[in-house]
């Protein structure tokens, strides 16, 4: 039962791990789309 215990709680560890990744990449990218906007709002003030 130890056992069953035990990989139930590692897999339960993997998908939060996969789920944590997945959103430090999704901030990331929007991280990087608002400095992508930021930089075009600021060239299109200059004109």
């Amino acid at each position: 039962m130890a056992e069953y215990e035990k990989r139930l709680a590692q897999e339960a560890n993997e998908a939060v791990e996969k789920v944590e990744s997945t959103q430090r990449q999704i901030a990331l990218e929007a991280d990087q789309k608002a400095a992508r906007d930021a930089r075009y709002a600021a060239r299109k003030a200059r004109r």
